[in-house]
């Protein structure tokens, strides 16, 4: 389904410790399987897998500058380019729905 400005937001992140696998693939499998059906049930969608790829690609818990990702989302002063990135993303499309209805943040325990 097209964006749609007057549906509200549902947000699906992994990947903010890039060691824990498990969201990231979570979230992938979630886009494979449920994605569609769920944007059609009047939401817009916005799935970002993998908020630290370094930390995923080196299987690291940090930043490359030791810096723990999940402690930085501080909007007026993110401690990480990660964490930076992904609220910028979130809040553009926040911006173009009626509300943001729910954030699913996939970890591992």
């Amino acid at each position: 389904e097209p964006w749609d400005a007057t549906k509200p937001l549902a947000v699906v992140t992994g990947g903010v410790h890039g060691y824990e696998t498990s969201g990231i693939h979570g979230a992938l499998h979630f886009v494979h399987t449920h994605f569609e059906t769920y944007s059609k049930k009047g939401v817009n969608l916005l799935v970002l897998p993998c908020v630290s790829p370094w930390g995923y690609e080196v299987i690291h818990r940090w930043t490359p500058e030791a810096i723990d990702p999940n402690r930085q989302f501080n909007p007026a002063s993110p401690g990480c380019p990660e964490a930076a990135n992904a609220m910028r993303v979130i809040a553009e499309y926040a911006e173009k729905s009626s509300r943001t209805l729910m954030h699913v943040d996939l970890h591992e325990t």
